[in-house]
């Protein structure tokens, strides 16, 4: 099976930063923190993207780059409004580690970044499904929400001195850091599903 895409615009990193810069100067946390409304219809065009591919398989390497901004009939980039509530198309790209589900690939992770590695892939303990994809996904919606860098942290490191605080902290409960919280979940059975995902963020549903 092969996958041919036309070819996208930015990064989803690339064109969230630039549009928080272009409205605040500058990208601290907060600037970040006040762009949740444009972050989350990034994610949405993220979620869906995630969420077709794994009609066939798992990608194994989600993360901020391999997202492209999806461009419109006239190649121009997304330039939404404020208080826009439509979703951003995004296009997922880089299949160096997926797995197509009806092929029953072996697995190969060990050139995964350990940062955006599931636990489940760590301990090899069952076999692999989407919701490792779902984690990642979660980690990377952590990193743009709360500027936070992880992807050569060992999974000790992330689990120890930046994930299980942010966990345990109720204080992070906004409507992005439930998202997360229920995307990072250590049983992958627990772990909502790509679809869910994008219904909560839609607002389709009110929680994970």
């Amino acid at each position: 099976m092969y996958f041919l895409l036309e070819l996208g615009g930015k990064t989803l990193e690339d064109y969230f930063y630039q549009k928080v810069l272009v409205r605040h100067g500058n990208l601290n946390k907060s600037s970040k923190k006040m762009e949740q409304h444009l972050l989350t219809n990034i994610l949405k065009g993220a979620t869906q993207a995630l969420h077709q591919f794994h009609q066939h398989g798992i990608h194994f390497d989600v993360k901020e780059n391999n997202f492209l901004i999806a461009l419109d009939e006239n190649q121009s980039e997304p330039n939404p409004d404020l208080e826009s509530n439509e979703t951003i198309p995004c296009k997922l790209i880089d299949f160096n580690f997926s797995v197509i589900s009806e092929r029953g690939q072996f697995v190969h992770t060990e050139q995964m970044l350990t940062g955006i590695k599931a636990p489940e892939l760590l301990n090899n303990l069952r076999p692999p499904t989407d919701k490792a994809d779902v984690w990642s996904f979660g980690l990377m919606a952590f990193r743009l929400f709360h500027k936070e860098y992880y992807l050569r942290m060992t999974y000790e490191d992330l689990m120890n001195n930046i994930l299980h605080p942010y966990i345990e902290n109720s204080n992070y409960n906004g409507h992005l850091d439930q998202l997360i919280k229920a995307c990072i979940r250590g049983d992958p059975d627990h772990r909502p599903t790509m679809n869910d995902v994008f219904n909560f963020l839609n607002g389709e549903i009110g929680h994970l």
